[in-house]
């Protein structure tokens, strides 16, 4: 067992020890006994011993109780909420719920493209050549298969993974401006607003 200051249900302090009031004393039996010769032989005087109280405040809790635990009405000990994340904790969250809704993937037409940095920068090379040369063909491995893509496909397909891309990145922002208004406070804020803009 160890001892803790409780205030207002909450832990604030913890000690292995009792902590002690200043305690009234009481008297402790002078115990003799009687020698050889008759004479008393006094084995422990009359004296005065701290009688120990603990000082208001302080109760005897179990071992697993800590600083921050809070006391319920039934007598139970719970562990305290764990604190809210920072601003900067929750952007540092937020960029990876954008970087991956960024490099997930998108459907266009019938087609799954794969949308992380290595297919991003693919998709925008088949976009140069469509550009300078409009009579450009390719056969393009998506998640679902092969296409036949002319150069007008392929410039389509480049259009929409740049916006895709842009509205991960407007969301990040949108949602960031939101943190540092205190208007998301939590990562399932964080989710939620995400998915409500993306």
């Amino acid at each position: 067992m160890k001892y803790a200051l409780v205030i207002d249900d909450t832990v604030r302090q913890i000690s292995k020890v009792p902590v002690w009031s200043i305690a009234p004393q009481e008297a402790v039996e002078e115990i003799a006994d009687t020698g050889p010769d008759g004479e008393t032989i006094i084995l422990q005087p009359a004296r005065a011993a701290v009688v120990g109280v603990i000082e208001d405040g302080w109760i005897e809790v179990p071992d697993d109780v800590f600083a921050g635990y809070v006391l319920a009405d039934d007598e139970t000990w719970s562990a305290p909420p764990a604190p809210a994340p920072s601003d900067d904790e929750l952007k540092a969250y937020l960029a990876s719920v954008r970087f991956d809704a960024e490099t997930g993937g998108l459907t266009v037409d019938a087609m799954e493209i794969a949308t992380d940095r290595d297919s991003q920068v693919k998709i925008l090379a088949a976009r140069v050549k469509a550009v300078a040369d409009p009579d450009f063909t390719t056969t393009w491995k998506a998640l679902n298969g092969w296409f036949a893509l002319d150069a007008a496909a392929i410039v389509a397909m480049s259009d929409a993974v740049l916006a895709h891309v842009a509205a991960c990145f407007t969301a990040e922002e949108t949602i960031a401006a939101a943190i540092e208004a205190g208007e998301v406070t939590t990562r399932a804020a964080v989710d939620a607003a995400f998915a409500s803009v993306s």
